[in-house]
C-alpha cells in the first residue's frame, strides 16, 4: 500500500496508517500497527489465546521481503485510475451526443412544424370536400402528400 508516496507492507485495520511490522489477526484478516490498536480490538490476553504458543494464526511480525507486501491498494488504484478515465470518456460521448441532439433540435423543430402545418392544410381541405361532396382539391392534396412522403 502506499501512503503520501511512501509503501508499506500493510495498513492497519484500526487507525488505517501503513505498516511495516505488527500484529496479523486470523491470519490476515485483521492488522494492527501498535499495542494501541490492537487492544482496542483484543484483549492481552484474547491475542496470546491466538497466538497459542506460535501454533496460531495471530502473531506479531516484520515484513521485510517486499515480495511478501500486500499490493492490493496499488492494483486498486490501478483500477480506479481505469475506471475514471473509462468514465470520463463515456461522459465526452454523452456531451458530444447531446451537442448533436442540440445542434439538430432546430431542424427537427421546424420539420416537426412543417408537418403539422401540411396536417392542417390536409384537414381543412378534407373539410371542403366534405361540405361540397366532390374533390374540388384534389391536386393541392396529391402535392402535399408527395411532399410529406419525400
Amino acid at each position: 500500500m502506499m501512503v503520501k508516496g511512501i509503501r508499506y507492507a500493510r495498513k492497519c485495520s484500526e487507525c488505517g496508517r501503513g505498516m511495516n511490522e505488527g500484529y496479523v489477526i486470523d491470519g490476515g484478516c485483521e492488522h494492527y500497527c501498535s499495542d494501541y490498536c490492537l487492544h482496542k480490538h483484543v484483549t492481552h490476553e484474547e491475542f496470546l489465546e491466538l497466538y497459542d504458543d506460535g501454533d496460531g494464526d495471530s502473531y506479531y511480525t516484520e515484513w521485510e521481503d517486499q515480495n511478501d507486501w500486500d499490493d492490493d491498494d496499488e492494483e486498486e488504484e490501478a483500477l480506479r485510475i481505469a475506471i475514471t478515465r473509462d468514465y470520463q470518456a463515456l461522459a465526452q460521448e454523452r456531451k458530444r451526443r447531446e451537442k448533436m441532439v442540440r445542434d439538430a433540435a432546430p431542424d427537427m423543430l421546424a420539420v416537426l412544424e412543417w408537418i403539422a402545418d401540411q396536417d392542417a392544410i390536409m384537414l381543412q381541405l378534407q373539410r371542403i370536400e366534405d361540405e361540397y361532396g366532390h374533390s374540388i382539391c384534389g391536386n393541392i392534396r396529391a402535392a402535399i402528400a408527395k411532399a410529406q412522403a419525400a
